[in-house]
């Protein structure tokens, strides 16, 4: 007991000298400036040999930390330091501080290495500032918030590596780059479907279908291309890519239909690139690639470039570049078959098609089969020709995702259906017996212009009045495409502004008067082209013969003799006029002639001729009369008159 009591007043003294140690320094503290500091930091009292730096060196790991201590003590004016002087060490509170700060930059760099500056900015941000407040509130010696600075900044820098891990990792599996058709979507397991939209998100588990004369384009967020064909449904099962290191997996499905794959090469050995059908997974390494099944459940690949492990019913093959397999249902995968190339194209020895034609006939060389085909001689002799069924496709652009005619036939040349202006490109692809479809030909290019031009010319040259033309009955206007290779398919007319008519190119007029014709060229693809207009009259009316006859004369060579005149007119001009005497040789009427009066002239038949030159046989009249006159008199449109002049003596 007395022991014990011994120890307490031992305590109680010693607390006591403690306490008026402190408050000795804490005057001295005072006189030079400093503030007071409790009793759970460090004191020292310098020596001699001591200085401020060597006191940083010694208790803080270094003389960068020489203006930390002088902070920390609140020193105004280092050089009035100096041996007795009482210095205040942090202690464990600087440890606390300096392993806050330490923590939190190892968060830092995590979040650094997961991309936080691309994919987390404002995140990151925000966890350096922390950590640079934290430093600055360390070296000012406020230990207390420095450590409270370090914590924030440790879990803003967990968060910046949480939202770039969240943010750089895609999980759609891709958007709708390209439509053609009617394309629909359905996000529900096919209860409802609409239309899609370009540049739609495509999530994981929506369905996209197509229907006949449909496409869509799928571009993936590692840049593989699916272009889904018509008639096909498609799903995307899975799909996770991560933008830092390209891993990605991904699992796609076509229930029913084709696609044709451009799959980007894996960034990373982990990554997994899935297509499969209901019975059958293929693992692509990077490829280019078509991929269907039919209603039979046969899966059918054909790689074109690559390498793809095809699995069914627990069996695997390895299908290369220029190879392709088929998978019947319920059924392993069949061994790779060698892809039939495409066929040499000789329709058009360029590259470039420019033509105004809208139905193109299309023509290339004969394949013959496959190679991996185990015919016999006779077999191939027989079957051969159907082997091969040849694929055309024209598109409207060079991805082919616009697809504007397609066609398959056995036969190597094909008439495509009509093109309307614009620029094509169109490939050609062979499909063996197996229905394995092989690579495309080049692509070349082709553009439709439009030429609906026409040529409008009479049969006979028409009289110019102004920007008339004056023509006759028989006259005929004839219409023809004015170049052979031409987008007119027919041409009408329409007189007087009136309804159009189709025309085999010859147009007549029977009827005199004027009239408005139009004539215009209508393409392969209905479009009327801009119409020729003429203004035209039509002439009727022959011409009118009159003729004067004088009395009888006298001269002393030729005896009694009678002057003839002739007086033809017509409104649209006389070419010609002829004449004979009792049916003897044509003569052209140039003035008044003298008739002999003689018995043996039985009739005089008279001609005329338009300008247009053409030939009228007309009756003659036998008249028992002395002497005849045939005047046959023609305008300069085609119309005709004739007349006889019976004379008496």
């Amino acid at each position: 007991m007395k022991l014990n009591r011994f120890i307490k007043i031992l305590l109680i003294c010693t607390v006591f000298i403690f306490i008026g140690l402190i408050k000795a320094y804490a005057q001295e503290s005072t006189e030079t400036g400093t503030e007071w500091y409790t009793i759970e930091k460090a004191l020292y009292k310098m020596l001699p040999e001591d200085t401020l730096e060597s006191i940083a060196v010694r208790f803080l790991g270094g003389k960068e930390y020489l203006s930390e201590l002088i902070e920390f003590n609140r020193i105004k004016d280092p050089s009035s330091v100096g041996p007795g002087f009482i210095l205040v060490l942090p202690g464990p509170v600087r440890d606390e501080a300096i392993n806050r700060i330490s923590v939190a930059k190892r968060e830092l760099q995590k979040a650094m290495d997961a991309v936080a500056e691309t994919y987390a900015p404002q995140e990151l941000d925000l966890a350096l500032s922390s950590i640079d407040a934290a430093t600055d509130s360390r070296k000012l010696g406020v230990y207390d918030k420095a450590t409270a600075l370090g914590e924030l900044a440790r879990i803003r820098s967990i968060h910046a590596k949480k939202m770039a891990d969240e943010r750089a990792v895609i999980k759609q599996s891709g958007k709708i780059t390209a439509i053609k058709g009617n394309v629909q979507i359905s996000t529900d397991g096919r209860k409802n479907w609409n239309s899609a939209v370009l540049n739609q998100n495509f999530p994981v588990s929506a369905i996209l279908r197509t229907a006949e004369e449909s496409r869509a384009e799928l571009t993936m967020a590692d840049t593989s291309v699916i272009q889904v064909q018509e008639s096909t449904e498609f799903t995307a099962l899975e799909y996770h890519y991560d933008r830092r290191n390209g891993k990605r997996n991904s699992k796609l499905e076509v229930t029913i239909g084709n696609i044709l794959g451009k799959i980007a090469k894996s960034k990373t050995k982990d990554s997994t690139f899935n297509i499969k059908s209901r019975s059958t997974i293929l693992a692509i390494r990077g490829t280019d690639l078509r991929v269907g099944t039919d209603e039979e459940e046969t899966f059918r690949l054909s790689v074109l470039e690559g390498h793809v492990t095809a699995q069914a019913r627990k069996k695997k093959i390895d299908v290369l570049g220029n190879y392709g397999t088929y998978v019947p249902k319920n059924r392993p995968p069949k061994k790779p078959i060698e892809l039939i190339p495409p066929p040499q194209m000789i329709s058009h020895r360029d590259t470039l098609l420019e033509t105004a034609l809208q139905i193109i006939n299309f023509k290339w060389g004969k394949n013959e089969e496959t190679p991996k085909t185990k015919l016999g001689f006779f077999s191939r002799k027989i079957l051969g020709k159907k082997l091969i069924t040849y694929h055309l496709e024209i598109a409207s652009d060079k991805l082919f995702n616009q697809i504007v005619q397609n066609h398959f036939t056995a036969k190597n040349k094909l008439e495509s259906d009509t093109l309307a202006p614009g620029t094509y490109y169109w490939r050609i692809s062979s499909l063996d017996k197996n229905k394995l479809e092989g690579p495309s030909s080049e692509i070349k290019e082709l553009v439709i212009i439009r030429n609906l031009e026409l040529n409008m010319i009479p049969q006979t040259e028409p009289i110019h009045s102004l920007n008339q033309w004056i023509i006759g009955p028989t006259n005929v206007i004839e219409v023809d495409k004015k170049f052979e290779d031409s987008s007119v398919s027919r041409i009408e007319f329409s007189l007087n502004n009136g309804e159009y008519f189709a025309t085999d190119g010859r147009i007549f007029f029977h009827s005199e008067g004027e009239f408005l014709l139009m004539v215009r060229g209508v393409g392969a693809d209905g479009f009327r082209g801009e119409p020729i207009v003429q203004d035209i009259y039509v002439d009727t009316t022959p011409p009118k013969i009159d003729y004067k006859i004088s009395s009888t004369q006298r001269d002393a060579i030729i005896g009694e003799f009678v002057y003839v005149t002739l007086d033809v007119t017509d409104q649209s001009g006389v070419e010609s006029i002829v004449y004979n005497i009792n049916q003897g040789k044509l003569k052209s009427y140039t003035g008044r002639f003298k008739l002999k009066v003689e018995t043996k002239y039985k009739n005089v038949h008279v001609q005329a001729v338009d300008i247009l030159g053409k030939d009228v046989i007309d009756k003659h009249f036998k008249i028992p009369i002395f002497i005849d006159i045939g005047v046959h008199a023609a305008d300069v449109v085609g119309n005709h008159s004739s007349i006889d002049i019976p004379l008496e003596f």
